[in-house]
């Protein structure tokens, strides 16, 4: 049984976010319900399509869900999808972006059968603002949030990725909405409504790019391909075999780069301390490092790389990642069947270890019901809910979360949770306190209390409690481990071996708190071969698979 396996969801309309959204519950087990048109989603029709004709993005979309064809023109269906909705847990919406002639039926009426319906209800744009009924693109949303702007060679116009990525961003927002709402369902009774925006939930990529500019103006450009500002060396390079994605950000780390390929000259050179320093000197650092890197394959960099401490891997292209056996061993990377197909795609991101996700599965022809999803319209299965609570409140207040993380993916992840009304208490030490409030340790940082102010800190850790707890001594760890007993979840983006070594694994953990639920996040994953890379998000992106379709065809992936 899946996490979510109590969970039935209707999905209506064609649109990628709400498909994706819908999938990741199909993910944990949930019944998921498509409603089509006799002619099939639209979405079945797009590119890139398989040697047999199905869409490879549909199914990607898809696997593991029933089809429900229904005709407008039909006097039942109405009646039909009243039905199946009124016995849902969760309305997946995307007819904002295309109803794909999905019947009418009355939303108000099945909430007063079903009070404790959850609603998402995915657009373009939303329903209020200047744009709340233009309609776009995957490429036009991008472009819009900045996504595109600043990638590519610095003069002439910009490298456009692959389309479906907004998409796929949108899901996962709706996705934790929906998801959200159950919890607070579970506390209160209440049905909840979510409006999606795809626009918005794209922003969250680019939020960086906007704290810079509130920070120090619009000096954001593009210079060069596989070069972005604020540091330098942040790029792709070729090899004696393979490309090698690059990222030097701390001193320590540049020096350390600069050691690997012999060239001292560079690394005791005091005017290239910082990344920003380097940046005013790109053509002359690469000139020197480019054709030390040609010596050795992106291999034999990557374990030097791991033996030193370095960010540095091997961009792979995506045939070597439908290749990889270790993905495909994690559940990276899936099985799937379409018609009398197989193939792989990628599987889900959230790798609960109790009750993990379905690895892989099949595509639903049109109308085809798939095998255990009979208990779709059994209302009496259904798992009761306290009775509604009038008082309105945030979906996650109540739950509590202890959070070991710093930088960006950590703090986003519980930002998003203190958003929902979860209590977050942010755990730092003196020693080593999140990067973001700056590395400043000059009197006038310290008096002024300038790492209070740092607004990337700021902007990642807003709706958070903190405190400072000195980890290696027995009284800090003491509180941490009280704190734990008393939460519902911990969050950390360490390095795997940090918080084992301080005696805050989940093997610990779990027993001071059976109830316990422990988010790990570091970069390449605790079973990996790759556990101890160290890795910024640049470094993920490298090795994602993604730059390999970016760039111009002659050049480096991107």
């Amino acid at each position: 049984m899946g996490a979510l396996s109590h969970l039935r969801i209707v999905e209506i309309g064609s649109s990628a976010a709400t498909s994706y959204c819908a999938r990741l519950f199909a993910d944990f087990g949930a019944t998921v319900q498509k409603i089509e048109p006799p002619q099939g989603d639209p979405l079945r029709r797009t590119a890139p399509l398989t040697p047999g004709g199905h869409s490879a993005w549909f199914a990607f979309l898809n696997f593991n869900k029933s089809s429900v064809a229904l005709d407008p023109k039909d006097p039942n269906a109405t009646f039909r999808l009243a039905e199946l909705i009124g016995a849902c847990d969760i309305l997946i919406d995307g007819r904002d972006v295309d109803a794909a002639d999905c019947p009418a039926f009355d939303l108000k009426a099945i909430k007063q059968r079903n009070p404790g319906l959850l609603y998402v209800e995915a657009s373009w744009f939303g329903g209020e603002g200047p744009y709340a009924n233009f309609a776009a693109t995957d490429s036009t949303i991008r472009a819009l949030t900045g996504l595109i702007k600043l990638v590519g060679p610095a003069e002439g116009p910009p490298m456009h990725a692959p389309d479906f990525q907004t998409g796929i961003l949108a899901g996962l927002w709706g996705f934790i909405a929906a998801a959200s709402s159950v919890v607070g369902r579970m506390q209160d009774g209440r049905d909840r409504s979510s409006r999606l925006s795809i626009f918005e939930s794209s922003i969250a990529v680019t939020e960086y790019i906007m704290f810079e500019s509130f920070s120090r103006g619009d000096i954001m450009r593009r210079i060069g391909v596989n070069r972005f500002w604020p540091t330098f060396p942040v790029g792709i390079y070729e090899t004696k075999q393979g490309w090698l994605g690059v990222t030097t950000v701390t001193p320590a780390q540049w020096r350390a780069f600069c050691e690997m390929l012999g060239l001292n000259a560079l690394r005791d050179d005091p005017t290239l301390f910082m990344g920003t320093d380097r940046l005013q000197r790109m053509d002359d650092i690469e000139r020197q490092f480019i054709p030390k890197l040609k010596q050795r394959t992106a291999q034999e960099w990557f374990a030097e790389g791991l033996r030193r401490k370095i960010p540095i891997v091997p961009v792979p292209g995506i045939g070597d990642l439908i290749a990889d056996e270790e993905k495909k061993a994690r559940g990276a990377i899936v099985p799937i069947m379409i018609g009398d197909e197989t193939g792989f795609t990628a599987g889900s991101m959230q790798r609960l270890t109790g009750t993990p996700p379905r690895r892989g599965g099949a595509v639903p022809d049109i109308g085809e019901q798939m095998l255990g999803s009979a208990h779709a319209v059994e209302i009496g299965a259904r798992v009761p809910m306290p009775k509604p609570n009038r008082q309105s409140q945030l979906p996650l207040e109540g739950i509590r979360v202890v959070d070991f993380s710093m930088g960006w993916a950590g703090p986003i992840c519980t930002r998003t949770l203190a958003d929902l009304g979860a209590d977050v208490i942010k755990i730092e030490a003196t020693q080593y306190p999140d990067w973001w409030r700056g590395v400043d340790r000059r009197p006038t940082y310290v008096l002024e209390q300038m790492y209070e102010k740092a607004v990337r800190y700021c902007i990642m850790n807003r709706n958070k409690r903190g405190i400072t707890l000195d980890l290696t001594r027995p009284q800090g760890l003491n509180l941490a481990q009280r704190l734990a007993a008393d939460a519902d979840l911990v969050v950390d983006n360490y390095s795997v071996e940090v918080l084992p070594k301080l005696g805050l694994g989940y093997n610990i953990l779990s027993k001071l708190n059976p109830k316990l639920v422990m988010m790990s996040m570091s970069a390449f994953g605790a079973g990996s071969v790759s556990r101890d890379c160290r890795a910024y998000g640049s470094t993920l992106e490298q090795g994602s698979g993604l730059p390999s379709v970016v760039g111009d065809t002659n050049g480096p992936p991107s």
